[in-house]
């Protein structure tokens, strides 16, 4: 059954990153300085590409093409390894636009010119990954490992791959490499606990879950995951405490609110689900989440007509959702057999095996591993 899609994540928050770089923006002071440095020195490779990256972390993809495009030229002090780097980050603005084959030969170029360089080879890699090209991908990756034995990306990226091969023992290897190498490094914890959830192993997701609220005490994903769990094992109490502290970090997320009325359902506390219910329509008025969940709850309270209303209103801004669907045709059933005397249930015959089956899933789709970092 598919189920209401995170935002994430991601934020979060991704099957997690597979490269990890970094992503902040640089502040304008900043950017001034780098922008200085450069303009002093136009022969000062370096400067300029560092000011490139800082441009495109920007979004300010064209004035980082042209410094690129500069260095690859070639000339005064700009040496062979200075242009790799301008032909290995031209290729990763290629490869965030979906242009494979460009990125490709932008990546094979740098190597060229470096051959002893990984970077490039866990590039190709993972556009290999995003077309699909398992196989491929995975002997790539493995000669960047053998460049260079430290890269907890490509080790991240592996265990991916290994993942989508349906190889979960060897992606667990990769993953626990990624994390042992970098150990501040949220993405291959994140991935195990995808890796254990699928497998039905969540002492070890918990575990997981651990260490990633010992980096991030805020991380919405795991606190998200973590409530997920908690009513996998109906202990409520517990789930809500998490639910609640969820909401407390993340008050403007509609997932959070979405999240703690489903937990205040679970124990039939139906006026407090309708407002953590309300407050998610009010923080996004397009997550189907609330709507679902406010039909859920006039389900209970036998109001059948208002019920069918929500669920029809989280059809429209989710067509693709199958929960909205189910509730409709329960509602609409249990209206009707009420009107001749029948009875029905307290909840839509979807949601009676278990409370979980309320919590919408972490949507963390494979494709959707690679929220890309910045080189």
């Amino acid at each position: 059954m598919k189920r209401l899609p995170l935002l994430l994540l991601i934020l979060l928050l991704c099957h997690a990153s597979a490269q990890d770089t970094d992503t902040a923006a640089p502040h304008e002071s900043e950017l001034l300085v780098l922008e200085q440095a450069a303009a002093a020195d136009p022969e000062d490779a370096l400067a300029a590409l560092d000011l490139a990256r800082a441009y495109r972390r920007l979004g300010r993809d064209k004035q980082a093409e042209s410094i690129y495009a500069r260095i690859i030229a070639g000339g005064g002090g700009i040496t062979p390894e200075n242009r790799a780097d301008a032909f290995n980050s031209l290729g990763f603005l290629c490869q965030s636009r979906k242009d494979y084959a460009g990125a490709i030969e932008l990546y094979r170029k740098a190597i060229e010119l470096r051959p002893d360089w990984s970077r490039p080879l866990l590039h190709i890699g993972t556009c290999q990954m995003d077309q699909g090209k398992l196989v491929d991908a995975e002997d790539t990756l493995k000669a960047a490992i053998k460049l260079d034995k430290a890269d907890a990306s490509a080790r991240n990226a592996l265990g991916i791959v290994y993942y989508r091969l349906k190889k979960p023992e060897a992606a667990e290897r990769e993953y626990r490499a990624a994390a042992v190498l970098k150990p501040g490094w949220i993405a291959p914890h994140w991935n195990l606990v995808l890796l254990y959830d699928s497998q039905g192993q969540y002492r070890e997701s918990d575990r997981c879950l651990d260490a990633i609220l010992r980096i991030d005490p805020a991380h919405f994903g795991a606190l998200y995951q973590r409530v997920q769990h908690l009513v996998g094992r109906r202990d409520y109490g517990m789930a809500e405490s998490y639910a609640r502290k969820l909401v407390s970090l993340h008050a403007g997320s509609a997932e959070s609110h979405e999240a703690l009325g489903m937990v205040l359902w679970s124990r039939e506390k139906m006026e407090a689900a309708e407002e953590s219910f309300r407050r998610a329509m009010k923080a996004d008025p397009n997550y189907a989440g609330g709507c679902l969940g406010m039909g859920h709850v006039r389900y209970h309270q036998r109001r059948f007509g208002e019920a069918e209303e929500f669920y029809r209103r989280a059809i429209e801004l989710d067509p693709a959702l199958d929960d909205p669907k189910l509730g409709y045709e329960s509602a609409r059933r249990a209206r009707e057999r009420e009107k001749t005397g029948g009875g029905c249930s307290a909840a839509p015959a979807f949601a009676q095996a278990s409370p979980l089956g309320l919590l919408p899933y972490l949507a963390v789709i494979l494709t959707a591993l690679f929220v890309r970092r910045r080189v």
